[in-house]
């Protein structure tokens, strides 16, 4: 599997500094598959039927991207189960790496995308942390994936022919190439920022396989990469409207295919 590969505004954008952040998370941490998850959506008086598994972006347990895997589990119409498991056990990419301007701070990237973030060993992770979370939630019918950035990238590889995920959702991602994307056999969402190059996300989307049930590209034209977690200032409120949107959006597309 190929390792992920930052783009220039991925490369550039710093993320929110989380002290900055005025935001309590509503869910809890357990350790799933070994692995600390954080959990929302767990009603034990209404087992959930429904189930997402959000792989964060490099900036791991960032306030912005709790807030949306809060918002996913509160949707009134379908509540989901969401699981965020830690995938870096531990480790998070440093926001003063950003920009990526000197030979130092390149280094330091790469070798966190070869180690913590290794596309494979965290392809099996998830697949773990799906399985055991099966035995856990007995009631759940249907599960769900979905990442940010390298997440985004990530999820692609979870998505094959034999994944036991119904859809995928893909944000401001980074894209695979044709022999992955060929192989995606579920509907997929990708929502990008003004900072994914069109090329690359109209190839992507070409790419998918004409048998796949759905597939959507959304493109918000004014919104920096990374605006649906880390990076996105919701002080602002054109961002705070786009990154409603966004996730309404989401709860939408993963209303129809869960």
């Amino acid at each position: 599997m190929s390792t992920f590969k930052q783009s220039t505004a991925c490369c550039s954008v710093p993320p929110i500094n989380p002290s900055e952040v005025d935001y309590k998370p509503a869910g809890k941490y357990k350790s799933i598959a070994g692995l600390r998850t954080y959990i929302v959506g767990d009603e034990p008086s209404i087992p959930p039927k429904h189930a997402l598994i959000v792989l964060y972006d490099i900036f791991g347990f960032h306030p912005n991207t709790l807030r949306g895997s809060d918002i996913l589990a509160s949707s009134g119409n379908r509540p989901y189960l969401v699981l965020m498991p830690d995938f870096f056990e531990g480790e998070v990419a440093d926001w003063e790496w950003y920009p990526d301007d000197t030979p130092e701070k390149t280094e330091k990237l790469e070798g966190f995308l070869n180690g913590p973030g290794n596309t494979q060993k965290t392809v099996e992770k998830a697949m773990r942390v799906q399985r055991e979370a099966s035995e856990l939630w007995k009631d759940v019918e249907k599960w769900g994936i979905l990442g940010y950035c390298w997440g985004g990238w990530v999820v692609s590889y979870c998505s094959g022919p034999s994944t036991p995920f119904s859809a995928v959702a893909e944000l401001h991602p980074g894209f695979v190439g044709k022999k992955i994307a060929e192989q995606i056999s579920i509907p997929v969402l990708a929502i990008a920022s003004k900072d994914e190059p069109e090329k690359d996300v109209q190839r992507f989307m070409n790419d998918l396989s004409p048998g796949i049930k759905y597939k959507h590209y959304e493109l918000f034209p004014t919104m920096e990469h990374g605006w649906l977690s880390a990076r996105g200032d919701l002080k602002d409120e054109e961002v705070r409207k786009a990154y409603e949107k966004g996730y309404n959006m989401i709860l939408e597309f993963f209303g129809e295919w869960l």
